[in-house]
């Protein structure tokens, strides 16, 4: 071989490296034909309700609260005392008493009659005697005057007159305003309101970590009311003081949540071992019952949703048969798999793709599925 015909086949050689280095140098610059499956797993929706006995038990709550008020009545003009007049009559002739005869009693309180009466005339022994109604001159409490501080002669020669029985219902007029039942009851009606409230709060207040009311609005007794001074008192300012006394009845759901789930669970055994629970299991609680022994039967609601899990050697055989598939052959035959709900295929060709993206890579490593 001569020289001219070496350089020649050195060349060549030069050449050859050269082109199967820039080959290699574009296969790893380059990406690589590549498919990405993904697969949509079938789910199943799965609820139940179970019922569940717990023990129930009461908490208390006494709030109380005053408020001062002012008075709303007008003031109250006197009252006259009123009673009886009793006339005896020592003369042989009847004798009319008229009617606004005034008398005095011992301590100067004047009354008079309220009508005219005739006193008969005196039998044998014991005199006549009439009875007559009558009041005090003046309004007030002095009018009140005691029985017995009326007993003298009177209006006529052989008259006499007595009140055997205390005169009542004098009353002294009251200049300041008078205590209003609506004065008390509208006070009354806004510290009921927010004693609930606070009875509410306070039985709240009670509550361990878990454990819920049967009713949020606890159950209280009558409210119990006092105001003083009292309805009908004279008075500016009045204060009124409120009492509740409630009560509301408290469980703990937790043991009747865990055993709908532990239902909901087993039930969802039938679904085989691919289906795993998709998230969290949701609980809400229904109706809630008296039960017996003082307990009470708690409705709990359950669902969830379990998906089809493909395992790593399922996805694997997969990614072995579909390999150098037409996507649309591979698309079907993914479909049909058992817990496929539905398949997306991804390909990335080479750098000169002559299938147009129509053929999955038939390199298993470069096939990745997703699901």
């Amino acid at each position: 071989m001569g020289k001219r015909q070496m350089s020649r086949y050195l060349l060549g050689i030069i050449i050859a490296l050269i082109a199967i280095f820039l080959i290699v140098f574009l296969l790893f610059i380059f990406p690589r034909p590549t498919a990405t499956v993904t697969l949509t797993a079938d789910s199943k929706p799965l609820s139940n309700t179970t019922h569940a006995s717990v023990v129930a038990f009461p908490l208390y709550s006494a709030p109380q609260a005053s408020q001062t008020g002012t008075s709303s009545g007008q003031p109250k003009p006197g009252v006259q005392a009123t009673g009886s007049l009793t006339f005896k009559n020592y003369t042989p002739s009847e004798v009319t008493i008229p009617k606004g005869t005034v008398l005095t009693d011992v301590t100067g309180q004047q009354v008079v009659t309220d009508e005219s009466v005739l006193v008969p005339p005196d039998p044998p022994i014991i005199p006549g005697v009439a009875s007559v109604r009558a009041h005090a001159v003046k309004a007030g409490q002095n009018g009140n005057i005691q029985a017995m501080s009326i007993d003298k002669p009177c209006c006529f020669s052989g008259i006499r007159v007595s009140n055997s029985s205390a005169f009542s219902g004098g009353l002294d007029p009251q200049a300041a305003h008078v205590i209003q039942a609506s004065d008390v009851e509208s006070i009354a009606k806004a510290l009921q309101s927010s004693l609930l409230q606070k009875a509410q709060s306070g039985i709240q207040s009670q509550l361990k970590p878990g454990q819920q009311l049967v009713n949020t609005t606890p159950s209280c007794s009558a409210a119990t009311v006092t105001a003083k001074p009292r309805v009908g008192e004279s008075a500016e300012k009045f204060t009124v003081d409120v009492s509740l006394k409630c009560s509301g009845l408290a469980y703990d759901p937790t043991p009747a949540l865990q055993q709908a789930k532990d239902a909901l669970l087993q039930q969802a055994q039938g679904f085989g071992s691919h289906y795993v629970l998709a998230g969290d299991i949701t609980t809400t609680i229904g109706n809630i019952t008296p039960g017996k022994d003082k307990n009470m039967d708690v409705q709990v609601l359950a669902s969830g949703l379990w998906k089809y899990q493909f395992s790593a050697a399922e996805k694997t055989a997969m990614a072995r048969h579909i390999a150098r598939m037409l996507v649309t052959d591979a698309k079907a035959w993914l479909s049909q798999q058992t817990g496929v709900k539905k398949v997306d295929i991804s390909v990335t060709g080479p750098i000169i793709d002559l299938s147009q993206g129509k053929y999955i890579t038939d390199d298993v490593r470069a096939i990745t599925i997703n699901g």
